[in-house]
């Protein structure tokens, strides 16, 4: 059922802040599996189906008895999913019939086949999550012969939760035909256990630890796969999944190899996980060309045994990251794969949180061992059905066998990626890597002769028949919102350059990015908006117009929550630059510990439709009253970046005059106005009187002289020579095309005012310190560069705490340079 957007946004306004998980009692993972539904609804997405062969005489009533038992026992299995003001909420029934429906086909021609075109048809209907997120099917396919399909949404379910599941349906059906047997059904942990550990788990302070750990390891940025040097590029979910079975001599020779005692891990299945996992990361190297790779791998999460005995979805995912050397071998890459996967163990629980950061993880590697089933005495046969679609762009899954030993190879491409022939070179090419490592582990990977390698063989993109239609005309933003959303989507979605009518899933976005694109624009806006709005608005422009008919004319707070933090920490607020928005602090608060409390104040008239405040005391006695409104009593840390520096060290100047106690004043490169400016400043107001000027005329006569002051007149006039010299290259280039010199006329527009007032800011005497951190290589602007190692703070303060920071102005607040700013923050706030 599709929601009322309208109802939804209308009601929005009224909604406390803070993300939607936060709001919800879904889990992290949970939280992903239903965003991904209210993206892409009419797809069966994240449907869990597994096929048992049952043999022998079953008697339906007792079966159905045992199917009651454990929808009784589990309150996972009575979830439903509902919208509680617009956000998801598990429900749990009190009583739930046993969802069950039966059919023969023991009089069919081939029964066989069609029983599993009736599970296929079961299959491809996508869950109601209001309804019911289980169902089973039986269909009786010949004498004393059954099949029986257990269907799960993901968002209750797992692999282990599956097999326990039948072990606790296949247990109680023994009971109930032999009640004399002794042996009893394992007893079911309620999931609700789990969701409040999780939720503890989030506040302890190992949670902190393992995001720190994942913040190293994670630190660089992965560059976007293309498969067969092509653009991947998803307009829907539809994958096609081929089955091969490993040869039997194969699978022997890989079981022994992994016993060498330089391939050995702590158990078998870790070392067989390290050896696939590497051929894997060989597979896509030679694929795309990349050398930085990183896939998602699913994590049992259930270290106790409560948890291994709880019906419901615990599972994590989490990455595994290589950088592949020139030399790379099979065996230096499981080497590298050992040494991560003890962390990737320790920390499996804050899997969920990297998901949703990340646009990079698009590929799925999944080893599992299927463990032996048996039913009524007799073993039962299993198998996994695949559904069709998938929001990955490509995935392997191996699945080994316990009582056969076998191997079985599950690719799944995407269709918008993989064409047939690629699918079966891709293929091959494991088949050709596998065979050369159990030959020779050591043979380095840029020398496996394969049927196709872009790291052998330079690959430009080519017209494929995926990749044939053309693309459609760039449009720029036409005002702040949808620039502001502009820079979201290509932060989130890694692509250098997004139009307002580009639609998101064209560019390739997943419903986990989708979820925190929505929190960073509830962040920056305030103002809350269904992730299915994605679906009916999948372009900025149709995002900016339900944003604007949301909320009216300003949809931008003055002050915006940037990261939430612990409510025992002071908060840090922090001042825009020149061009007026918060999305600068981004990369700094993720840097920043968790519990720090970040908020950023952001200009008035964000929408182009209300002027902005026109000087820097305007804007910081604004600022100062949203401030008070919001933490009525200090004391306050202030920072501001680049002309924001000037604000906050105003704010702090009024708050306190106002008997308000201010403990630290960050500026973030600013350059302090010389005090000697306001004789310079009042000069220009009495010329401007004198000749009727208007204010603007007034600022901008008074920047000219402040220029001149400033560098002197020489060095003026040779920057202006230096200015008009790359305007004359632009006239012969064709480099920029047309549509970005508007976008950059446009945002410099914006940025004008804001300028202005900084430039005709004189900073009066503060009576206290600040701290300046101070980039070491400067502004490329001469009106701003100073060679003062004070950058003029020492004439209008008390003292003045410097750290220097590697880069330039512009450089230190972006990656990698950030870390080295958000360093400088943590020394300085902790004195």
């Amino acid at each position: 059922m599709q929601p009322n957007l309208a109802l939804e946004t209308a009601d929005s306004q009224t909604r406390s802040t803070g993300d939607l998980y936060t709001r919800s009692n879904l889990t992290r993972m949970q939280m992903l599996y239903w965003t991904g539904r209210q993206l892409r609804p009419e797809a069966p997405l994240y449907a869990a189906p597994l096929v048992f062969s049952i043999q022998g005489c079953l008697d339906q009533d007792k079966f159905y008895a045992a199917l009651q038992t454990v929808m009784d026992q589990s309150d996972a299995l009575r979830t439903v999913i509902e919208l509680e003001d617009g956000v998801p909420q598990q429900i749990v029934k009190p009583t739930v019939a046993a969802p069950l429906q039966i059919k023969d086909f023991s009089e069919q021609i081939d029964p066989e086949a069609a029983a599993n075109h009736w599970f296929q048809q079961i299959i491809s209907t996508p869950f109601d999550l209001q309804k019911s997120l289980v169902l089973f099917a039986l269909a009786h396919t010949g004498p004393d012969q059954h099949l029986w399909l257990m269907n799960q949404h993901h968002i209750i379910a797992d692999a282990a939760s599956s097999f326990f599941i039948y072990n606790v349906i296949a247990r109680t059906y023994e009971k109930l035909a032999n009640p004399q047997t002794s042996a009893s059904p394992p007893a079911v942990t309620p999931y609700h256990v789990y969701r409040e550990f999780e939720r503890e788990y989030r506040t302890s302070a190992q949670f902190q630890r393992a995001g720190r750990y994942w913040q190293q390891q994670l630190q660089k940025d992965v560059a976007p796969l293309q498969f067969f040097g092509q653009p991947s590029r998803k307009k829907n979910t539809q994958t096609t999944r081929l089955d091969v079975d490993l040869e039997q001599a194969l699978a022997d020779k890989l079981k022994a190899l992994v016993q060498d005692p330089d391939l050995r891990d702590l158990t078998e299945e870790l070392s067989m996980f390290n050896v696939l996992a590497a051929l894997f990361f060989g597979l896509v190297h030679h694929l795309t060309g990349n050398t930085y790779l990183t896939f998602l791998t699913p994590m049992h999460n259930r270290p106790t045994q409560a948890f291994r005995q709880t019906i419901g979805l615990l599972m994590e995912l989490c990455p595994f990251v290589v950088d592949i050397e020139p030399n790379e071998t099979a065996a230096s890459l499981i080497q590298k794969l050992k040494q991560q996967s003890r962390g990737v163990m320790r920390f499996a629980q804050y899997g969920s949180s990297i998901s949703l950061n990340s646009k990079a993880h698009d590929i799925m590697f999944n080893y599992h061992r299927r463990p032996s089933l048996t039913f009524n005495g007799q073993p039962m046969a299993h198998q996994h059905l695949h559904t069709g679609h998938s929001s990955d762009s490509f995935a392997l899954h191996i699945h080994e066998f316990e009582d056969s030993g076998l191997f079985k190879l599950k690719f799944d491409f995407h269709q918008d990626i993989f064409t047939e022939e690629q699918q079966a070179t891709t293929v091959a090419m494991f088949h050709a890597l596998l065979d050369q490592f159990l030959t020779n582990r050591d043979q380095p990977l840029a020398e496996v002769v394969l049927p196709f390698s872009a790291v052998q063989t330079a690959v430009s993109p080519t017209d494929s028949p995926l990749q044939s239609t053309p693309t459609a005309t760039y449009i720029p933003p036409r005002d702040h919102l949808e620039l502001d959303l502009k820079n979201m989507w290509q932060e989130i979605l890694g692509v250098p350059r997004v139009g307002i009518h580009d639609n998101y899933f064209d560019l390739g976005g997943t419903s986990w990015q989708a979820m925190n694109l929505f929190a960073e624009i509830e962040k920056l806006t305030g103002h809350y908006l269904p992730l299915a709005t994605l679906v009916e608005a999948g372009t900025i422009a149709a995002l900016a117009d339900k944003l604007r008919q949301q909320s009216g004319a300003d949809v931008w707070p003055t002050l915006v929550n940037i990261q939430k933090g612990a409510a025992d920490q002071p908060p840090l607020y922090l001042v825009h630059g020149g061009g007026g928005h918060v999305l600068v602090f981004t990369k700094l608060a993720r840097r920043l510990p968790d519990t720090q409390p970040v908020f950023a104040f952001q200009a008035k008239g964000l929408d182009g439709k209300i002027r902005p405040l026109a000087t820097v005391e305007e804007m910081a006695a604004h600022y100062v009253e949203a401030l008070l409104e919001h933490q009525p009593n200090g004391p306050y840390q202030l920072a501001g970046y680049s002309m924001g520096g000037a604000v906050a060290f105003e704010m702090a100047q009024q708050l306190t005059d106002r008997g308000h106690q201010v403990s630290f004043v960050g500026i973030i490169d600013t350059p302090a106005q010389h005090p000697n400016l306001k004789w310079v400043r009042l000069m220009t107001k009495l010329t401007a009187r004198l000749l009727s000027l208007p204010p603007e005329k007034e600022q901008l006569l008074f920047i000219k002289n402040r220029h001149r002051y400033w560098v002197g007149l020489r060095q003026m006039l040779a920057n202006q020579k230096n200015r008009y010299l790359p305007k004359v290259g632009r006239k012969t280039a064709k480099a920029m095309p047309a549509a970005q010199e508007q976008e950059d006329a446009r945002v410099q527009k914006i940025t004008l005012i804001n300028n202005r007032a900084y430039f005709c800011y004189v900073p009066s005497r503060y009576p206290g310190q600040v701290t300046l951190f101070k980039s070491t290589d400067g502004y490329r602007d001469v009106y701003r560069d100073t060679k003062d190692p004070l950058m003029g703070w020492q004439r209008v303060t008390t003292g003045v705490d410097v750290h220097l920071l590697p880069g330039n102005h512009n450089q230190i607040v972006d990656e990698p340079f950030v870390q080295h700013l958000a360093e400088a923050f943590l020394k300085a706030l902790n004195k």
